[in-house]
């Protein structure tokens, strides 16, 4: 729990919860109910240290927390926890715009969720990530991804082509070849 100014309250791990739509987290079954636990929290800290003042140093936390963003983003990912995923990936790219795995990060949230006008919002990610890194291959594998389901089979095997190229020893090559090979026999 965060005091922010003038006495706010922010609950990082309230708000994770309500994203996911959890009653109550697994974690705390044996405690007070979570919003219960914050007020109890609040209270204290407001009776007990009321004209307490502590160093924020949020340059310093951040700059050790913002490399495991896309870290956690992608495991959020991984569960199909896109809007959690999504949140981490922005908070990252607001501190890295540049940075090409942000984008495609955030490019791969897009493309997991499979509507059509999230597989748009993909390719400009993807995009981006290129623009910021052009040697980096893995938006490249996910343009060739997004273009085969659209059955755009020039720009997915150009695409694919060029993830190979960057990366000829990818785990995945013998997949991706076979996207290749059939998209060449249709």
């Amino acid at each position: 729990i965060v005091i922010g100014k003038k006495g706010s309250e922010i609950s990082h791990l309230k708000k994770d919860i309500d994203e996911q739509e959890i009653k109550e987290p697994f974690f705390f079954g044996s405690h007070p109910r979570l919003n219960e636990r914050i007020k109890n929290y609040t209270v204290f800290i407001r009776e007990n240290y009321p004209n307490a003042k502590g160093t924020v140093n949020e340059e310093r936390f951040m700059a050790v927390i913002t490399p495991m963003l896309l870290d956690n983003a992608m495991a959020d990912l991984s569960m199909g926890r896109y809007a959690s995923a999504k949140g981490g990936i922005e908070r990252f790219i607001k501190r890295q715009p540049d940075n090409a795995r942000g984008h495609f990060c955030m490019a791969e949230v897009y493309r997991q969720m499979g509507e059509a006008e999230d597989r748009a919002i993909a390719i400009k990610a993807y995009e981006r990530a290129i623009s910021c890194d052009p040697e980096y291959p893995e938006p490249h594998k996910g343009l060739g991804i997004v273009y085969y389901k659209q059955k755009r089979y020039v720009r997915s095997q150009a695409a694919f082509e060029q993830y190979l190229l960057l990366d000829p020893e990818a785990e995945d090559k013998g997949y991706i070849q076979q996207y290749i090979q059939r998209m060449n026999s249709e």
